[in-house]
């Protein structure tokens, strides 16, 4: 539409300035209440609005502005929803699987995101955009349906009243008591040194590779590859009995990996790396959504789901800064600039014995 790094950004950053405040009082409200229903309106607000944007899209009024709204939009949905899902997994499966259950709820995701792209350039191509924002609605709409056949889960202990505002400060002092999840929180703010990899890819493949989208596909693919073979290797495992060293050496493969692909000169090393790097997101998420749930206290569940949110915000807050750097030193010198700023970042928790033996 706009041909720009810069609006691509915008469009996947900026949101965070307006959503950023909900993460906190998602928690407490989840905290407060059944967390299923927190998704079915959360999981009914996304299929509506994809259902608008592809109308939009169909009846050729979208612009850009009109699209930052809408990203805007799906950014608060999807961040109230994060907690409850958190929640409610635990709910469902209870503490001693949910490493298990979150490695299976992420490999499926981590495979949607490996089929998706490809099934939505192909219907895209064929059908017109509009027609993969209607699959979306649609798809959304099943997971309404599906999520009000499963029982409700009520947080364990939860009080249903008291003040919000309240809450939410009780949660942040939590966390100041506790060194080791305050590492893993910090840990997850380095996100925004790493979220840049993703809108970088296509002008690094295109510009200094030489490989077009053909290219671009090839390395995602091999992320994709990565991913599915850490899934697996989780699963077979079981458990991690040092969660916290888990999800730093997560953060550790990513940014070698973003080096890697900033220096390559030929796309079968972007390629490698990009397996290199699919190793990182099982490690990682699957390690902080349980060390959040398992390590604290039940009252607290929420609320800790809501700040890992607010933190794992700083990916579109990374969008956001990856456009920029890239239009300013170009993809090479930002891929390389960002993994190194993110290894130096990954040595501190190191240093400490409570984080070392978190999980």
């Amino acid at each position: 539409m706009t041909n720009s790094s810069t609006w691509v950004g915008l469009v996947n950053g900026l949101p965070v300035v307006v959503t950023g405040p909900l993460s906190f009082f998602a928690g407490a409200i989840t905290d407060r209440s059944d967390p299923r229903q927190m998704l079915l309106w959360t999981r009914g607000a996304t299929g509506f609005l994809c259902f608008l944007t592809g109308f939009l899209i169909s009846a050729q009024i979208i612009d850009a502005v009109q699209l930052l709204a809408l990203a805007t939009t799906l950014n608060a949905a999807y961040y109230l929803a994060f907690p409850a899902n958190q929640v409610y997994i635990v709910g469902l499966v209870g503490p001693e699987r949910l490493l298990t259950a979150n490695a299976l709820v992420n490999g499926f995701g981590f495979g949607i995101n490996f089929v998706a792209p490809a099934l939505a350039g192909y219907a895209a191509a064929r059908l017109g955009i509009d027609s993969v924002y209607f699959a979306l609605g649609l798809a959304y709409l099943v997971a309404t349906v599906l999520i009000l056949r499963t029982p409700p889960t009520p947080v364990e202990g939860s009080p249903t009243t008291g003040n919000m505002i309240r809450k939410v400060l009780i949660g942040i002092g939590f966390v100041r008591t506790q060194p080791g999840l305050a590492w893993v929180f910090y840990l997850a703010l380095l996100s925004i040194l790493g979220a840049p990899f993703s809108i970088i890819l296509p002008a690094m493949t295109r510009d200094e590779l030489g490989a077009g989208a053909a290219g671009f596909g090839l390395v995602v693919a091999s992320q994709g590859v990565g991913s599915l073979a850490g899934t697996v290797a989780l699963l077979a495992y079981g458990q991690l009995p040092r969660k916290g060293l888990a999800m730093l050496a997560g953060g550790v493969l990513w940014a070698t990996g973003m080096i890697i692909i900033g220096l390559s000169h030929e796309l079968w090393q972007a390629i490698a790396a990009g397996i290199l790097m699919g190793f990182s997101p099982p490690l990682w998420m699957n390690s902080v959504q349980t060390v959040i749930i398992t390590a604290v206290p039940a009252p607290m569940r929420a609320r800790m789901a809501a700040l890992f949110a607010l933190s794992f915000q700083m990916v579109p807050a990374g969008y956001l800064l990856g456009g920029f750097l890239a239009d300013a030193l170009g993809p090479a010198a930002t891929l390389q600039l960002l993994g190194l700023a993110s290894l130096l970042a990954h040595v501190p928790p190191l240093f400490s014995r409570q984080f070392r033996e978190i999980g």
